[in-house]
């Protein structure tokens, strides 16, 4: 019996040593490394910059918060407005002071209804005799 015991005592006293050692390595991973990806540049996001428009008017576009989102800036006469727009496919909609959705579209100085753009051929227009053009493609 005293055997017993002497082997169960050194049996009892090496299991808290086995958990002092080192603890295994786990095998490297097989799955690739997640990638973030980026959303996709929209057609939109080249519009970004200042426009032109006549009588010192001006239309400024910068992103907003979120992809597909946009701070619309228009100089009028008036003074300045300020609208939040998204995209949506070709174009930037956004309600104007009157509430009304308006959209923008890109297109040449002949849709925009001003007789001073057009010969322009890069612009962006919201209504007849409300448009902007820029002579470079992008900003």
């Amino acid at each position: 019996m005293q055997s017993w015991m002497m082997w169960s005592a050194s049996a009892i006293a090496a299991v808290p040593l086995a958990a002092c050692g080192p603890s295994p390595v786990p095998a490297p991973s097989l799955e690739p490394a997640a990638t973030v990806t980026q959303p996709a540049a929209l057609e939109t996001d080249a519009w970004l910059g200042e426009w032109i428009g006549v009588e010192g008017n001006t239309l400024k576009i910068e992103k907003g918060d979120a992809p597909g989102a946009y701070r619309i800036a228009e100089s009028q006469l008036d003074g300045p407005i300020s609208y939040n727009g998204r995209a949506e496919g070709a174009s930037i909609v956004f309600q104007d002071q009157d509430m009304q959705t308006r959209t923008i579209k890109s297109g040449a100085g002949e849709q925009t209804g001003l007789k001073y753009l057009q010969a322009k051929s890069n612009c962006l227009w919201i209504e007849a005799g409300r448009g902007f053009c820029r002579d470079e493609a992008v900003r």
